[in-house]
């Protein structure tokens, strides 16, 4: 049995024995999970190459308890995105949509399609199951064959998150905060705002919502600076933890702290999706640099957070009223 080290032992070593995907059938699970798991891999790939993986997840109490509008959309994003760069793995999700739901947990790794080892046990596929958290989680080792014919009968009884008729075979719950829009902090959630802007007042050419303003990289690249003192405050969750932000503008994204004392907040996955939402609300082109004046003609110049929880933030960047 293991409750220690729960993501090395079961999400990557099988990878060093050959095993090629990774089937996850999990009662709960969140696309913050999924973000961070296809960017662990994708991050260790580059210290140590190993060929890309299938990365299957079920969600099993979706056919009782439905899903979030908010994670359905990362979902989506996830199994959508471009999947042009052949070193990123594959991902898809599907949720079950039929009674009985399922509770139970199993990750069933296969290599050419063969089982080859299995886990089962409380972790849901959730960051606080398998990064440091104040929960502890208990797994056992499986037989992988009866776990793949498990994890294939729960799969007879799902459907794709990305599927035409999704919405009318499971109940997409809307999670939007609506009163967070009404006021500019609610008395009793913390609120911070970020200035998009240098301390002298001007834009970073080369930094901020200017980062991939520069030969090579997508212009599109950006990220918010997180002043240090805000970083040692604990208000975003560090140690690559994700998280999930709503907008303002009822969108949502996957964020998390990157670079060297924790200095800026990005969209883990691709940091050009934090720029091309940024400028679309500026009105400007893919890939134009943001100028002090494009944010001074919307009207601002910070982008306020609200903490709703460890792993949803409210953002909100909407302009001022006239």
């Amino acid at each position: 049995m293991f409750s220690k080290n729960l993501a090395e032992t079961i999400l990557f070593s099988p990878i060093s024995s050959g095993a090629d995907s990774i089937n996850i059938l999990s009662g709960i699970a969140t696309p913050t999970m999924a973000s961070w798991y296809l960017t662990s891999l994708h991050e260790k790939r580059s210290e140590s190459p190993f060929a890309p993986l299938q990365v299957n997840l079920i969600v099993g109490m979706t056919s009782a308890d439905g899903v979030s509008f908010s994670s359905h959309s990362e979902f989506q994003d996830l199994q959508r995105r471009d999947a042009a760069d052949a070193s990123w793995d594959t991902f898809s999700c599907s949720y079950v949509y039929d009674l009985p739901a399922i509770h139970s947990n199993l990750y069933v790794w296969t290599k050419k399609g063969e089982p080859v080892s299995a886990y089962t046990g409380s972790a849901h596929f959730l960051q606080s199951s398998f990064l440091p958290s104040e929960v502890e989680d208990l797994m056992l080792e499986a037989d992988p064959v009866e776990s793949l014919a498990y994890y294939q009968n729960a799969e007879d009884h799902s459907m794709f998150c990305t599927h035409s008729e999704i919405e009318s075979n499971v109940r997409i719950v809307n999670d939007f905060p609506p009163d967070l829009g009404q006021c500019d902090s609610p008395s009793n959630l913390e609120t911070i705002a970020l200035s998009l802007l240098t301390r002298d007042g001007g834009i970073g050419s080369r930094s901020g919502l200017n980062w991939g303003q520069r030969e090579g990289r997508n212009p599109n690249e950006a990220y918010i600076p997180v002043p240090r003192k805000v970083a040692q405050t604990g208000f975003f969750p560090l140690d690559k933890q994700q998280f999930t932000v709503q907008t303002d503008d009822h969108k949502s994204l996957i964020l998390r702290i990157e670079q060297e004392n924790d200095k800026a907040l990005a969209t883990p996955l691709s940091n050009s999706l934090l720029g091309e939402y940024f400028r679309r609300r500026l009105g400007l082109s893919n890939g134009e640099f943001v100028s002090v004046e494009s944010l001074k003609e919307y009207g601002r110049t910070n982008v306020s957070f609200t903490k709703i929880d460890e792993e949803q933030y409210y953002m909100d960047f909407s302009q001022p009223v006239k």
